[in-house]
């Protein structure tokens, strides 16, 4: 079997207007056509490297998607005064971007965090959607889910400050991972936390790939 890297093209793209500027890394397939891409928006402090976005995406790209990340730097003054107005012109200018990008027709979403109130603040068309620690006490992102439920995998710790048991029991599909906080991990374990990850991998390949 040969090795990933040698497997795969990166294409790097800088996007800027007056209010935004965020980069995408584009992953793309040497030797063979793509079944589709990944659109991954990560948190503001947790980049598509975190280990709850890496694995995921590693094993969508493994399983024949592109992946696009997107990468932009949210400051916390810009994030107590946001608001969906604000995500949303956000959304739009990354919509426009991707747009621009030569990529295949099929997409898939994957968000975290401040990646889901974007995603939430705009009508974005996909197969299908994970929500990955989603600000459920925003109401727009609990509406956007369910806007897209049948579509849709909610995935969330009950340690999170954002987990809400009677949002989780609206949604179509979602894994909620007993005593794991907003990073996914559970506090001073290891061998949990990595086992989190495993499940997390398992349950987004089920729902992302096996259901196609």
């Amino acid at each position: 079997k040969k090795d990933r890297k040698q497997n795969m093209k990166i294409d790097l793209h800088k996007f800027s207007q007056d209010e935004f500027t965020f980069n995408i890394s584009h992953l793309k397939h040497e030797e063979k056509s793509s079944k589709g891409f990944v659109l991954v928006l990560p948190g503001a402090g947790y980049s598509h490297m975190g280990p709850c976005i890496y694995y995921p995406s590693t094993m969508l790209f493994e399983a024949g998607y592109e992946i696009v990340n997107i990468e932009y730097d949210l400051r916390w003054g810009q994030l107590l005064e946001s608001s969906q107005t604000y995500y949303g012109k956000l959304m739009r200018f990354i919509e426009e971007s991707v747009n621009s990008l030569d990529l295949p027709e099929d997409r898939l979403v994957l968000a975290k965090s401040i990646g889901t109130r974007l995603l939430a603040s705009l009508d974005v068309q996909a197969t299908k959607y994970i929500w990955l620690t989603p600000a459920l006490k925003d109401d727009f992102v609990v509406e956007a889910i369910l806007s897209q439920n049948e579509k849709s995998l909610v995935v969330i710790g009950d340690k999170d400050p954002f987990y809400l048991p009677d949002q989780i029991t609206l949604f179509s599909e979602s894994l909620v991972i007993k005593d794991a906080d907003h990073g996914l991990d559970i506090d001073n374990c290891i061998d949990s936390s990595l086992k989190v990850l495993k499940e997390l991998v398992q349950t987004i390949e089920k729902f992302f790939i096996k259901t196609n």
